[in-house]
């Protein structure tokens, strides 16, 4: 993603727009139907986040524009709160062109289960996967992989109704597992138990 959005499109304005709308979307990891109706005025400037409505599911969504998230803030900068939107076959076509020129052309192998058994069906550079879609479905794996939202949190964002689609996107990655469980305090630290053996003390 990084990669993606800092290569220079300055040749070429179209694929600078379409990596643009594509960023803006892994950032937020909205739908495509509530993208290319974004409007200036769902922008809550005193809370600095995006304040809407689902189109798709009619649920109420925010996203904060801070930390990771603030990189959408600056494209809605970039093109004063109106993102560049085309139809979703030619943002199709020219998403894949302008990923090919920023060298996204890492091997992917496309797998589908069947049954028990996964059958590799053909391997393509990822640039040639790319679509509306993937932009979603990237957010959303970085926010539980690589930032480690809660599943829940992630919820309140892309207004996921069903935790199981979500779960779907979590990395089988033991050592992520072991970074989260260093991070937890030892039962000493805790401050209840602390305060209860204050108190005991006293």
């Amino acid at each position: 993603l990084y990669q993606f959005y800092k290569h220079d499109f300055s040749e070429n304005k179209k694929l600078e727009r379409v990596r643009d709308f594509f960023v803006f979307g892994t950032v937020t990891a909205q739908r495509w139907s509530d993208l290319i109706r974004f409007e200036k005025s769902q922008i809550d400037f005193h809370d600095n986040c995006w304040d809407f409505t689902s189109y798709k599911v009619e649920k109420p969504i925010k996203v904060y524009l801070d930390g990771f998230f603030e990189l959408a803030h600056e494209i809605l900068i970039k093109y004063d709160y109106s993102l560049p939107v085309i139809t979703s076959q030619k943002f199709n076509k020219y998403l894949k062109e302008a990923g090919e020129e920023a060298g996204l052309k890492r091997e992917v192998i496309l797998k589908r289960r069947v049954g028990k058994q996964r059958i590799v069906e053909f391997k393509q550079p990822l640039h040639k996967y790319m679509s509306s879609h993937m932009a979603r479905k990237s957010g959303v794996s970085i926010m539980l992989n690589d930032l480690e939202m809660s599943i829940h949190e992630v919820r309140e964002i892309t207004g996921h109704s069903d935790l199981k689609t979500l779960d779907l996107y979590l990395n089988d990655d033991k050592k992520a597992l072991r970074r989260s469980m260093q991070k937890t305090m030892k039962i000493t630290d805790i401050p209840f138990i602390q305060n209860q053996s204050k108190s005991n003390a006293g």
